[in-house]
């Protein structure tokens, strides 16, 4: 029972990532984000609760669309998008508010009751001048203090527990949203005027799918001399080849969706990853190629792929596919200790 819980965990995990990655390739992004920077700087004139309305209406401003396929996204990725949902919000005011020395923390309710149903919300608690308010940067009119939605559950303070079930979570979640706006004939908001797309040009010139070459060649030339039992799938639980099977497919199809380039510091850093974690990858055969007794070198080419699959991620700046595919190595490398054991 347990096993098949996790199972299904780690598929509505990958579909989301999937989700992620074909949205995030048919999106365009703003001509000219702001920058957090700039945002704190556009506040500096107003004091008191008309600086927290400012910023709050100027972070609104700054990621005007609902993000259903940017869910992993960090704040500061979502704020260069354009788009994002109520952590992404929440979060940059955050970080805005407290350039501008005001005293914000995030909180969050499991169940808030909204006009259009229930779910989960992240807003903020601000203090100015010794009074608290919730302030919650989700809608265009709002005025700190005031917020157009009703908590159920216990309010609690934004922490590394809500964080990570949050950051892994939503994105699920936002996908059931997309399918469920689609059936009631809801539309996305209109993009803004000055969005920019990726050329076609581009996505084929930078695809994703180009890295992937040599090291499909290699295992298409050596997987066969593997010792036998290499890869027993006779001994593995079902439910860690499903997931595995679910992985696969996207660690290698979802690279067609991906951009890369060199511009940033996590770009370069992920070209570096790639290469590195390429050569190594290839080095962790030998053991196996040359001694057919199963060892723990043989978890290898189980686990390394790991590193090169977040280079790559890295290099397309895209975290769904650094999620998805560190799911598939951990499906993967469960494999290799079952043959093992």
């Amino acid at each position: 029972m347990v096993a098949w819980t996790l199972t299904l965990l780690a598929t509505l995990l990958l579909i989301a990532c999937a989700f992620s990655l074909v949205g995030l390739a048919a999106s365009g992004v703003p001509r000219d984000p702001p920058s957090l920077a700039s945002l704190v700087e556009a506040c500096r004139e107003h004091q008191g609760w008309a600086l927290v309305r400012c910023a709050q209406q100027r972070v609104r401003a700054a990621i005007p669309r609902y993000g259903f396929c940017n869910g992993f996204d960090t704040p500061s990725m979502a704020l260069r998008r354009g788009r994002g949902y109520c952590w992404h919000r929440a979060r940059v005011l955050a970080e805005v508010l407290r350039g501008l020395e005001v005293e914000a923390e995030l909180v969050t309710a499991l169940l808030c009751r909204f006009e259009h149903g229930i779910s989960g919300h992240v807003w903020l608690r601000v203090t100015v001048a010794g009074e608290s308010r919730w302030v919650c940067p989700d809608v265009w009119d709002q005025e700190p203090g005031v917020v157009r939605f009703e908590p159920i559950t216990r309010v609690r303070r934004w922490g590394p527990v809500m964080l990570a079930v949050s950051y892994l979570g939503s994105p699920i979640a936002n996908v059931f949203a997309f399918l469920v706006t689609r059936v009631r004939g809801a539309r996305d908001e209109p993009a803004p005027a000055d969005e920019v797309r990726i050329s076609l040009r581009r996505r084929l010139a930078a695809n994703g799918l180009w890295p992937l070459l040599p090291i499909l060649a290699w295992n298409a030339v050596l997987a066969p001399r593997l010792p036998p039992g290499f890869s027993d799938d006779g001994v593995v639980p079902t439910a860690v080849l499903v997931v595995e099977a679910l992985g696969r497919a996207f660690v290698f199809i979802g690279p067609a969706f991906l951009v890369l380039g060199l511009r940033g510091r996590w770009r370069r850093r992920g070209l570096a990853l790639l290469l590195l974690g390429t050569l190594i990858y290839f080095a962790s055969w030998l053991p196996p190629l040359l001694d057919p007794t199963p060892s723990w070198w043989w978890l290898g080419p189980y686990v390394l792929p790991g590193v090169w699959l977040v280079g790559l991620g890295a290099m397309g700046c895209s975290p769904p596919y650094v999620v998805g595919a560190l799911t598939f190595v951990v499906a993967h490398a469960t494999h290799g200790v079952w043959v093992l054991v």
